[in-house]
């Protein structure tokens, strides 16, 4: 028996279905409507008898320049089916986004006779998308707006330990020196002696703190030189082999953020691969290239892990961090396996232009 339905029965189903249906007779000068479900008058808000015999064009009103009537005129040339957005417009002018697709009919010949379409207004999903993305821009502007108050707090709480509380001790040390040399030496005086060992080590605490807080080597020397600096302490307090190569060329200038992001980056990064990775060894290198600054932090730990973690005891917080603000300024955080063992974990970005002021 041959597969055939009545033609009561087609339109029927058509009408029923919930998404807007066209078909246009391909046979016939500019393609008119032969037919619409009531699915598609009730999105377009047109009357039947407004839409049959005229070209479906009519929902683009005067917007005919978008990309996507470009991706449907290239379809229809190569008689190919094709899925794009549009925007379009109701009756009644307002606009509506319409996700469309288009699907050429043959005969057993291979003869085009007809092409259907399938619409969505997918409007409400676009203004929902819209809105996230509105949020997420507001959200990445207030943490970035938080990353620099919180770069201004570190300045300020270093300077305040530097000028208070450093020259505090510099001066009991000057004091506890004069004293030892009054009494006639420390080893007369064990108490003594233990006071000044005291101050002394309250005295490398507090630089310690001071560099971590806001390292004056990145405001004093640069950034190659505080990578260096860094590399020594870090290899001294967790034993492992460091590898510094900084060497950058000296322009164009490296702005004041740009060099502290960095700076912040390659030492937690380190600090992942000694705590979480139990890596030996550590090698940064620092490069420009293409008007990027670009920081390689590759070791020889247990490599990249099956799932990405996120809790702040495995360094998941800290990577997360990284990569946001890496994305806040234009640039890319990217982790990949070494080329034996361990994690090669490279940081880009971007120089702003030149004659910028820093």
């Amino acid at each position: 028996m041959p597969d055939q339905v009545p033609v009561k029965v087609l339109r029927r189903s058509l009408g029923q279905v919930r998404h807007g249906i066209c078909i246009a007779d391909a046979c016939q000068p500019d393609m008119p409507l032969v037919y619409v479900n009531d699915a598609f008058l009730a999105m377009t808000g047109y009357h039947r008898d407004e839409l049959i015999g005229f070209n479906c064009r009519v929902l683009q009103a005067n917007d005919d320049q978008q990309r996507a009537l470009k991706t449907i005129r290239s379809a229809l040339a190569a008689r190919q089916p094709c899925r794009v957005t549009l925007r379009n417009y109701r009756k009644d002018g307002t606009l509506f986004w319409n996700d469309l697709s288009l699907t050429p009919v043959f005969t057993e010949r291979g003869e085009l006779t007809h092409y259907i379409g399938v619409q969505q207004d997918i409007t409400a999903a676009r203004e929902t998308k819209s809105r996230l993305q509105k949020y997420q821009r507001q959200l990445r502007a207030l943490a970035h707006q938080l990353i620099h108050t919180e770069e201004a707090e570190r300045q300020r709480m270093a300077r305040e330990m530097h000028d208070q509380v450093g020259q505090t001790l510099s001066l009991c040390r000057m004091q506890l020196g004069q004293l030892v040399h009054d009494l006639g030496g420390a080893t007369a005086h064990p108490t003594l002696a233990s006071a000044c060992k005291l101050v002394e080590s309250a005295i490398q605490e507090t630089r310690a703190l001071m560099h971590k807080l806001s390292p004056p080597l990145l405001d004093e020397l640069g950034l190659p030189a505080a990578l260096r600096w860094l590399g020594e302490q870090l290899a001294q307090r967790y034993g492992m082999a460091v590898e510094i190569d900084a060497a950058l060329p000296r322009s164009p200038a490296i702005p004041d953020d740009l060099a502290r992001m960095v700076y912040r980056s390659a030492r937690e990064l380190m600090i992942n691969a000694c705590k979480h990775a139990d890596a030996q060894s550590v090698q940064v290198r620092l490069s420009l290239k293409a008007r990027q600054l670009v920081l390689e932090v590759t070791d020889d730990g247990r490599g990249l892990p099956a799932q990405p973690k996120t809790d702040p005891k495995n360094g998941g917080f800290g990577l997360f961090s990284i990569r946001e603000r890496a994305e806040h300024v234009g640039g890319t955080l990217v982790l990949r396996r070494g080329s034996g063992q361990g994690t090669c974990a490279v940081l880009r970005l971007p120089l702003p232009p030149a004659g910028t002021k820093t």
